[in-house]
């Protein structure tokens, strides 16, 4: 499922400004590809660069792509990069090799991918599929056709997966279970303190 949302909206951070675009079936991605799956919403983008016309609205309409977050599997995959993360080079962000990852702590910004080296990996992969997996791209992103977008350029991180569905919720149990451990306090205390805890307030407005 592609959902959108209008970064101009007046209600940007309500549930309701959040819109279906396209909905497929895996199966039909699987065979067919996100670019022939995509093809209608992508033609229907172009249009909304172009401008369109809408009724009484005065002028026309102009749109684009800003960029596509999502769970590391749809974003990869979307954005035409390896959808396996045991990979040599699985993340579309960087270069780094899967080996690397597990021990490194710090960025290297010589690793970064950038839109020329990119080029150059499809390029190589489209000589040769079996390479993919050295270079973590295996197709363009089907939203290259788009005037502004580019998957180098307009990759985005979505906090939502990566931080309170996953490195917050890893190193939060890390701490209690440390901090347990340790018998800085006892697990009925911690418990205690989190049952009585006063996480909001409900205020009622006349």
């Amino acid at each position: 499922m592609y959902y959108f949302t209008i970064l101009n909206s007046p209600n940007i951070s309500s549930l309701s400004s959040i819109h279906l675009a396209t909905v497929a079936y895996a199966s039909d991605v699987k065979k067919y590809g996100h670019a022939k799956v995509l093809k209608p919403l992508i033609d229907d983008l172009k249009d909304l660069e172009d401008g369109v016309v809408i009724d009484d609205v005065e002028g026309k309409v102009y749109g684009t792509v800003v960029h596509l977050p999502g769970d590391n599997l749809a974003a990869n995959e979307t954005q035409g990069f390896v959808g396996s993360f045991s990979a040599n080079y699985f993340c579309r962000f960087c270069k780094m090799h899967h080996d690397t990852t597990k021990r490194c702590c710090r960025e290297d910004e010589s690793l970064l991918r950038n839109v020329n080296d990119h080029l150059s990996d499809l390029q190589t992969v489209a000589g040769n599929p079996q390479s993919a997996s050295d270079h973590g791209v295996k197709t363009p992103c089907a939203f290259d056709e788009l005037k502004y977008f580019n998957p180098i350029e307009s990759f985005t991180p979505d906090a939502m997966h990566d931080v309170f569905e996953g490195v917050a919720k890893k190193e939060i149990s890390l701490l209690i279970s440390y901090i347990v451990t340790a018998k800085f306090i006892t697990l009925t205390e911690l418990n205690n303190i989190i049952n009585s805890f006063t996480y909001g307030y409900v205020f009622n407005i006349r």
